[in-house]
């Protein structure tokens, strides 16, 4: 008890002595990300959120009536509150959208601090800034307008969570990663890394996971009737870029996604069960072989281990982040600035690096697996 009394005073100083630094990289962050919200009209993505907005406020079924929409409906609702928010101030919903998801990052800065302070650092703003000022995730969120980030927000919950609970409650657990997988299932093997984790047994594990896919399943019941067909072709068996990026240039698709399927499945139990790593380290894996191993990419996913890579901001963590600046400040579906080159592989090749740093280095611990290496 007087240790936890003792952490939160910690926390608190912390973060109240560091106050004039969040304000002022908070103020940055955010004027970073609102001026390409608000300046330019993003790309596709944009166009699509408008389409399924319109469809959602004449109460449409958004399966049957476009191609263009690839997730749960949650991320619909959250499409038809901020279509009513532009109707109702006259500006554009994309702004909207991409003003909610400022909002969200800020949020994402702010556990990334803390969960930082509780890892032993003495402050809690260069973990802040290295997230909320990063440009990868100034483009993916300011110009992309993509919510990777709304999808990360209760898997960063739950590191939080586990980190200042040694058995953190299995009902809060289970609906953290059922809100992850229902805002974006490509977030599905990071859950089920914090289910690995966050449980005392494997078992437990197993039957929060099946949960958390029943749950995410039983969320497209109201669309069977009409929207069935579109719910196997757009969601299930929907696939992103493939052929240009990672294993996909160079194995079949036969090999490439098998290996990534038995990696993400087994990569927990390794992690916690034989290499006994840290939590926060372990989340970071699972987002970086996942980018170093999927067979279809968007460019949307380069913000994944920039959210939890800035925890610990590593050295590959920043060659990765110049890696993936680069290809998006040139991409035909970001700022495509002439003459800068924008090839896939160079990120890949980053995450590659990144990958492997985490087995080439690691040295196994006696400590428990929610516990951090200072």
């Amino acid at each position: 008890m007087q240790k936890q009394t003792h952490q939160r005073t910690f926390w608190g100083k912390a973060i109240l002595n560091q106050t004039p630094f969040l304000i002022g990289t908070a103020l940055v962050g955010i004027s970073l990300h609102l001026a390409l919200a608000w300046n330019t009209t993003g790309n596709f993505d944009q166009v699509s959120y408008q389409i399924v907005a319109n469809i959602m406020q004449r109460g449409g079924n958004i399966y049957a009536e476009t191609s263009r929409y690839n997730y749960s409906p949650l991320w619909a609702y959250c499409l038809l509150f901020c279509a009513t928010i532009a109707d109702a101030a006259h500006i554009p919903l994309a702004a909207v959208v991409r003003t909610f998801l400022t909002c969200v990052d800020l949020l994402n800065a702010l556990i990334i601090g803390m969960i930082s302070v509780q890892l032993g650092a003495r402050r809690p703003w260069p973990a802040f800034t290295a997230y909320l000022i990063n440009p990868v995730t100034i483009l993916i969120v300011g110009y992309h307008g993509q919510f990777e980030n709304l999808a990360m927000l209760p898997i960063l919950l739950a590191v939080w969570i586990g980190l200042r609970r040694p058995n953190p409650p299995l009902p809060a657990i289970l609906l953290l990663g059922v809100l992850a997988l229902l805002i974006k299932h490509n977030t599905l093997f990071t859950v089920w890394m914090i289910f690995i984790y966050l449980t005392p047994t494997r078992r437990q594990a197993e039957i929060l996971l099946v949960a958390a896919l029943s749950l995410f399943a039983l969320s497209f019941g109201p669309y069977l009737n009409a929207g069935a067909n579109g719910i196997f072709s757009n969601v299930i068996a929907y696939d992103s870029q493939n052929s240009l990026y990672g294993l996909s240039i160079l194995l079949p698709g036969y090999l490439s996604r098998p290996i990534f399927y038995l990696v993400m499945a087994a990569l927990p139990l390794l992690a916690r069960y034989q290499l006994r790593m840290p939590l926060t380290q372990a989340v970071e894996l699972s987002v970086v072989v996942l980018l170093g191993l999927i067979y279809g990419i968007g460019e949307q996913y380069f913000i994944l281990p920039v959210i939890i890579g800035s925890i610990r901001r590593t050295g590959l963590y920043w060659l990765y982040t110049c890696a993936a600046t680069i290809f998006l400040l040139g991409s035909e579906h970001n700022l495509a600035i002439p003459h800068v080159p924008s090839l896939w592989n160079t990120v890949w090749l980053a995450v590659v690096a990144w990958g492997l740093s985490f087995f080439l280095t690691w040295k196994p611990t006696q400590l428990s697996v929610t516990q951090e290496i200072r």
